[in-house]
């Protein structure tokens, strides 16, 4: 029984960074929403979501909504100029969409990912808005 702990752990050790799913790395500017902080939110979405244009007040009161939004899968704070980096599960969603909640948001606040999700997200962050993105399949 030691052994199989043994290899169960040396396994857990080894492959802890394998867990299939969607690794997101976002970069800011000290100047991203006028130097506040300002949320990611990820959530899993349905067909329809995926493709509406959605209402950016709606989208931001499932950040701290009390209970929590059955469909957000994920939350971060982003502080200007500080790199952020989290993972989706492979399990946790089909479609996602990935939001940032800005005070002022331009045009391109939120990221539809439609599935088979990439396994490397890059946002960068402007001023208002997302500049600009890369995936890794």
């Amino acid at each position: 029984m030691t052994m199989l702990r043994f290899a169960l752990g040396l396994w857990l050790v080894l492959c802890g960074g394998c867990a299939s799913g969607t690794r997101i790395y976002v970069r800011s500017t000290e100047r991203s929403n006028d130097g506040n902080t300002l949320y990611a939110l990820v959530r899993s979405v349905d067909a329809k979501t995926l493709r509406s244009h959605e209402v950016y007040h709606d989208v931001a009161s499932k950040l701290f909504a009390d209970p929590a939004d059955a469909s957000v899968l994920e939350s971060q704070p982003i502080f200007p100029g500080n790199p952020v980096t989290f993972n989706v599960s492979e399990g946790d969603a089909k479609d996602i969409v990935l939001y940032f909640l800005f005070t002022n948001p331009g045009q391109n606040w939120r990221l539809p990912l439609r599935a088979p999700l990439p396994s490397e997200v890059y946002v960068d962050l402007g001023d208002n808005e997302i500049e600009r993105v890369q995936t890794r399949k």
